[in-house]
């Protein structure tokens, strides 16, 4: 978003192109921290080559935060049950996949088991968007890039909360793929 101007700056390639080099930069980032194999770095390419079409079929393209967890929302309890009364923090926001949003929410609700949870936040905001399929290929790719962040975050800073001796691939593969089984 162009603050100056007052409209959209649109990516200068395409959406997913832009996704995938995010996911790539931040990968070989994370070499510089711990072990990233080829293996690593093949199952990376062979799961964005999987969620390609997907990502670009994308016909919902909408306000993204980029930061959407808890901290940076308020709730309120309406009489209708609980809804979100203000949110905060749109330094990361852009236009483009809705679901991304999802991702740390995601994440918080999976690593403090509560599944159950998790897939009534997917199931509820994913009812009325296009074809299962195409929305697990997504979430996987969103749920990468998400994680490759963390993972290089918490090795540059020495603040590994999981099993250190967990490959990369191995480790967030757990993720991605619970997090497209949400949407079974």
């Amino acid at each position: 978003m162009n603050t100056e101007k007052f409209n959209i700056t649109p990516f200068k390639d395409a959406y997913t192109q832009w996704l995938f080099n995010r996911i790539k930069f931040w990968l070989e980032d994370a070499k510089k921290y711990s072990e990233i194999t080829e293996k690593d770095f093949e199952w990376v390419e062979t799961l964005m080559e999987e969620s390609k079409e997907a990502l670009n079929n994308l016909s919902s393209p909408t306000f993204v935060m980029g930061d959407f967890k808890p901290g940076n929302f308020l709730i309120y309890l309406e009489d209708s049950g609980w809804e979100i009364s203000g949110v905060f923090d749109f330094t990361n926001s852009y236009f483009a996949d809705p679901i991304s949003d999802l991702i740390k929410m995601i994440t918080y609700y999976l690593d403090n088991n509560e599944r159950k949870i998790a897939k009534h936040l997917v199931n509820v905001y994913c009812r009325e968007l296009e074809e299962k399929e195409d929305l697990k290929k997504r979430i996987k790719v969103h749920m990468l890039h998400q994680r490759v962040l963390d993972w290089g975050c918490a090795k540059a800073m020495n603040m590994v909360t999981w099993d250190n001796e967990l490959p990369f691939s191995k480790w967030v593969e757990a993720y991605t793929d619970s997090a497209a089984s949400l949407l079974e």
